[in-house]
């Protein structure tokens, strides 16, 4: 037996650990020393267990008592702590409400605890656990043990964690050593953190190396001490580690990632903790300031407020001798001690003797009174000389109190008294306790008079009730002095309002209430880590939220795949407070996510009600509107990361049912977490519902989850499903490449014909975006035997559009509407709207690249209204562009830019990508004619952009042409040609000349300087441009080529040539003219006239009227360089 409580069958206590112990048993072993209760205490006295007459009575009364005090009274009497107990008291809570299926949850309640691993060799012939238990059997640190195969774990806050677990670990790790190096022991002892199930009373550890103990270095000389790393960073000023640029300086286990050691050898103590009594005999009953100190502190940031008033405070008490209290409040972890550590300075610099006493949330039973450490400490009572009578009362001689006051001062230091004081004897016990209070306070107020006193209390939200009243009193009794009381306490539990306030009405005091750090002020803080990576010295500071402890923890732990064991077992203290069912709460919060809702919990939980106050009043959740959040993201990470996977995934189940049948994309997620087929189906349910709301980015996100998934989840509908999906969602973001990608794998993965010829469709209209002639008729041609063999109508209306938007590419307008009619046709035998606006629209384009504007309006406006009436929007939206190309050759210049610009948001609304680029382009056109050339260049560059994402090079080519002619009208020619001559690059390249080559060249010639030179290369274009004019391209070639040539030859004043090519506009649009095509014809004619007779002032006048016509439609920036020559001649006048 070890300490007495190792027995694995003890019941798991409650987690505010009171148990009720056996009153028979109690009374049979106190009257077996025929003691009264009254002289039990006092025998308790001097065998230094110190059990008071009120916990004796409540014991022997039936009533509940601390597990601390049961191991009190087994230790009087000798005998293991089980044999007293008899039943697990459970406080009363809301545990009693939960259904059935819940206690299964709460069986596997699991705790963040530290533990010490002793692992020794195979046949080492010692008794491990024998040597242990005679080298601590007089030790009182409270820990529960798990024998192992050849491996004992020593598990610290089994049962409340104790902010002094950690350290209290160390010095047993150091025990252990030490009894282990005297046996030349070549035993393995590994500090590090855990998860315990007190249910199973098995561990799970965060590295999988304790579960390969054969891969640890072997130790050839004697014991070795591991810590795991991130845990040693609270042990640098008590231990010496292995130097980090040696090459022995831990070792990694199987599971090493990045190289990265997961535990340090702990080589030696610091020269204070070797010498340290408290220390080297882990002797609970004094507090070694040295040794509870923290780390080395940082440079203090974001507080100089609050150590401006705590200054002025201190100030007052220097200048008017009086008692000034000042109360620090926070969160755990926001950094009231460091600006306790940092205010202590400023005093001691001001003559102010600093003083520190600590409160304990664990409240061990040797552990120092806050009285009696206040005087000890005040005294600067060295530890060897504690329980010296002879020292201390030489000191309290000095101080000339009265004999009663030092025998009260004795007893409440636990010193052994020389003689005993009849007269304190004597004493009622409320009078003793008056009389210790004035002790104290009486040494207190003599020491201030020689110098003034700083004492510093940290935590007083774990002080009980006694040491509340204690300390309100002595605030009392000191106020005439000149003291500085710094208290500080934690949010929840903090006693101020109900102990304290009353106690300081009457003194000078100070309420700082600590906020997280300001961005900048954690920036300042992190930066103090430059060896750290600055990118996860970000995401430490993002996680931090503004807490000091947290984020210089995640600093120092340098990963984050798992939380550092000091936050852990902070947590974990706050979770001892709490109720089963508040416990489970919390475990569904932290799997929910950061948010839930009470309506929520209680339908996951299947209970009738539920209060958030505990969980609020802990600080671990807050409202939010009518839900509730985690107050720190830590706090989940914490919570989740202590369940085990079976825990999880029956938790994740439970909310992905909840979500089930309210929201898919939620479901999926806890289906996927808890490895259910079933979030397959929700899967695409939800990228269902996103992509037909138009949100293509978070339907993206789904789509990557789900191909997360095993493959083994998917049967061949859902495959080919999710494949399809992801097409569709990549080409709605322009993803053209992985539309196409994810098409084809579509079509390898269809489980029958008919899905197989929608996945080709797909796939053929993705070829078109990206170019890809060969390919696109090759797979066309493929198919569409297919779907004539099967009849499918629907498929062969959506082929037979294809076809026709083909052959519209390749310059085949005949074919291109003879198609888009036989789409039409098996469009309304099947009564599919889509294809059939798409072809009455294809019919529009046909039009157009005939020249026929009119006619062209008229199937693009029959297109539009259908696509109303059917609700199509991405149809609608794709032929609205093409009516403010129309609205441009009708001169409805500004109604055109309305169209163009109402475009293109609404095809980047609905992800038509494709359609978004022409808009933009067309925008951009209307706004270079109106010469709006800032904006102009907003659009066009941005649908510049998007074309080279999708890899549209005809678009490409457009928009390029328009940044040319923008160029040169801002005064860079340079930049003008060169961006005309990638446009022609481009048209080279992929050979779609009849697509707007002839426009290209004519823009190029514009672009040329008056030389030889550059006419000849011009005349060279024209004769390249004029053959595919002839065989026949797209209409808008014919209206911008001849009127852009024809400027070029009014410029070099070649009035013929330029007729010729008002002719050739005239000729091309005589069956079907319109006003900007007649426009431009005038105004061609007119300069030309003015050019034969440059002297005649009507013609003259004729050509500026006909030119400020234009400029009132909106089309001078149509002929740049004629707008120069009108501006000059204007200016002229």
């Amino acid at each position: 037996m070890l300490n007495g409580h190792e027995n694995d069958n003890l019941p798991h206590q409650p987690n505010d650990g009171r148990i009720k112990l056996n009153i028979a048993r109690l009374k049979e072993k106190r009257k077996h020393l025929g003691l009264s209760q009254e002289a039990l205490a006092l025998h308790s006295f001097e065998l230094k267990i110190y059990l008071s007459v009120a916990s004796i009575k409540r014991a022997e009364s039936g009533k509940a008592v601390l597990y601390r005090t049961a191991k009190q009274f087994a230790r009087l009497y000798d005998i293991a702590v089980e044999e007293l107990i008899i039943a697990a008291f459970t406080a009363p809570d809301r545990v009693a409400s939960l259904p059935l299926a819940a206690p299964a949850l709460l069986v596997d309640d699991s705790r963040s605890i530290i533990c010490l691993t002793v692992h020794y060799p195979h046949n080492s012939g010692i008794d491990i656990q024998s040597i242990l238990q005679s080298r601590l059997a007089s030790a009182h640190l409270p820990c529960h043990v798990i024998e192992a195969a050849q491996a004992l774990h020593l598990i610290f806050g089994s049962q409340q964690a104790s902010q002094h677990d950690i350290f209290n670990s160390l010095r047993y790790a150091w025990a252990v050593y030490g009894s282990l190096a005297a046996l030349d022991s070549h035993a393995q002892i590994l500090l590090h953190s855990a998860q315990w199930y007190p249910a199973s009373n098995s561990l799970k550890f965060q590295h999988t190396a304790m579960a390969a103990p054969d891969d640890w270095p072997v130790a050839t000389t004697g014991p070795v001490l591991w810590v795991a790393r991130g845990l040693h960073v609270e042990f640098q000023k008590h231990a010496l580690f292995a130097d980090a640029e040696s090459g022995n300086t831990g070792f990694e286990g199987p599971d090493a990632e990045n190289k990265r050691q997961h535990y340090l050898r702990l080589l030696d103590l610091t020269d204070h903790c070797r010498q340290c009594p408290a220390f080297q005999q882990l002797d609970m009953s004094s507090t070694c300031n040295q040794c509870h100190a923290g780390l080395d502190q940082l440079t203090l940031y974001g507080r100089d407020r609050e150590l401006l008033l705590m200054k002025m405070a201190m100030e007052d008490v220097l200048q008017d001798q009086l008692t000034t209290v000042l109360y620090i409040r926070g969160v755990a972890g926001v950094g009231k001690s460091r600006l306790i550590e940092e205010f202590a300075g400023l005093a001691q610099q001001h003559q102010v003797h600093c003083y520190h006493a600590w409160l304990s949330d664990s409240q061990h039973e040797f552990q120092e009174s806050l009285l009696a450490q206040l005087v000890f400490n005040t005294l600067d009572v060295p530890l060897q000389q504690r329980h010296s009578n002879e020292f201390i009362t030489a000191l309290l001689n000095e101080l000339h109190l009265s004999a009663l006051q030092l025998t009260a001062l004795m007893l409440l230091m636990k010193v052994p008294l020389a003689h005993e004081n009849p007269v304190y004897t004597a004493l009622a016990a409320s009078a003793r306790e008056t009389l210790k209070l004035e002790a104290v306070a009486a040494v207190l107020l003599q020491l201030s008079l020689r110098q003034p006193l700083l004492l510093v209390i940290e935590d007083v939200h774990w002080a009980s009730q006694l040491d509340l009243e204690a300390l309100g009193q002595l605030l009392i009794l000191t106020q005439e002095a000149p003291i500085i009381w710094l208290l500080s306490s934690r949010h929840e539990q903090d006693p101020l309002e109900q102990h304290l306030r009353q106690s300081i009405v009457d003194l000078s005091f100070t309420l700082l209430d600590l906020s997280p750090l300001r961005p900048a002020d954690a920036l300042q803080l992190a930066e103090q880590f430059p060896d750290v990576d600055p990118v996860y010295r970000e995401r430490c500071i993002q996680h931090a939220n503004g807490n000091p402890l947290f984020l210089t923890q995640l600093l120092r732990a340098r990963q984050m795949d798992h939380l550092p064991a000091t936050l852990a077992h902070l947590i974990q203290g706050k979770l001892d407070y709490l109720s089963a069912l508040d416990r489970l709460v919390l475990r569904y919060a932290s799997v929910a996510g950061r948010q839930v809702s009470l309506p929520q919990i209680l339908a996951v939980l299947e209970i009738e009600s539920y209060s958030f106050d505990a969980l609020v009043k802990h600080y671990l959740m807050r409202a939010l509107g009518e839900d509730h959040v985690f107050v720190h993201n830590l706090i989940a990470m914490s919570i989740y990361e202590a369940m085990d996977a079976t825990q999880r995934i029956n938790l994740h189940l439970g909310w992905a049912e909840y979500y089930q049948q309210r929201d898919a994309a939620s479901s999926a997620f806890h289906f996927q977490k808890a490895s259910d087929p079933r979030a397959v189906m929700q899967y695409l349910l939800a990228i269902q519902a996103y992509y037909d709301r138009l949100d293509y980015q978070e339907a993206r996100q789904l789509i990557e989850q789900c191909l997360s998934i095993d493959s083994a989840h998917f049967n061949d509908d859902t495959r080919y499903r999710l494949h399809y999906l992801a097409a569709s969602t990549a080409n709605k973001l322009g993803q053209t490449h992985d539309a196409r990608r994810y098409y084809e794998q579509a079509m390898q993965l269809a489980p029958n014909q008919k899905k197989k010829l929608t996945a080709a469709i797909g796939l053929i209209r993705t070829l078109n975006i990206l170019e890809a002639r060969d390919h696109e008729m090759a797979l066309l041609e493929q198919v569409m035997p297919e779907a004539l063999a099967q009849q499918d109508t629907e498929v062969l209306a959506q082929l037979f559009n294809i076809k026709a938007n083909l052959s519209f590419f390749l310059g085949n307008i005949s074919d291109c509407k003879t198609f888009h009619n036989q789409a039409i046709h098996y469009a309304e035998m099947t009564n599919l709207q889509e294809i059939r606006v798409r072809s009455y629209g294809g019919l529009g384009d046909a039009s157009y690249a005939q020249g026929h504007m009119q006619t062209a309006r008229e199937y693009l406006e029959r297109s539009i209204v259908l696509a109303r009436e059917h609700q199509l929007l991405e149809i609608e939206t794709a032929n609205l562009f093409m009516l403010a190309t129309l609205r441009i050759y009708a001169n409805e210049t500004q109604a055109a830019l309305q169209d163009a610009v109402s475009a293109a948001e609404l095809s980047k609304r609905v992800g038509n990508r494709r359609a978004e680029v022409v808009s933009r382009l067309t925008a951009g056109w209307v706004l270079i004619s109106l010469c709006q050339y800032e904006q102009a260049h907003v659009q066009v560059s941005q649908g510049l952009e998007l074309a080279r994402a999708m890899g549209a090079f005809r678009f490409e080519a457009f928009l390029l042409e328009s940044l040319a002619r923008l160029a040169w009208v801002t005064g860079q020619p340079q930049d003008a040609r060169s961006y005309i001559a990638q446009a022609w690059q481009i048209i080279e390249q992929h050979q779609c000349y009849a697509f707007i080559g002839p426009w290209i060249l004519a823009t190029k010639a514009l672009l040329t300087d008056d030389n030889p030179a550059d006419h000849a290369m011009v005349q060279q274009d024209l004769s390249i441009a004029q053959p595919i004019l002839d065989k026949g391209c797209v209409g808008h070639n014919y209206y911008r080529f001849y009127v852009a040539v024809a400027e070029y030859y009014l410029m070099r004043n070649n009035p013929v040539q330029a007729r010729v090519y008002a002719r050739k506009l005239r000729d091309y649009t005589a069956d079907q003219p319109c006003p900007w095509s007649t426009h431009f014809i005038q105004l061609i004619e007119q300069h030309a006239d003015w050019l034969e007779a440059p002297h005649d002032l009507l013609r003259q006048d004729a050509w500026r009227r006909c030119f400020a016509s234009g400029i009132q439609l909106g089309l001078a920036g149509v002929t740049p360089h004629l707008l120069q020559a009108y501006q000059q001649q204007t200016l002229s006048q």
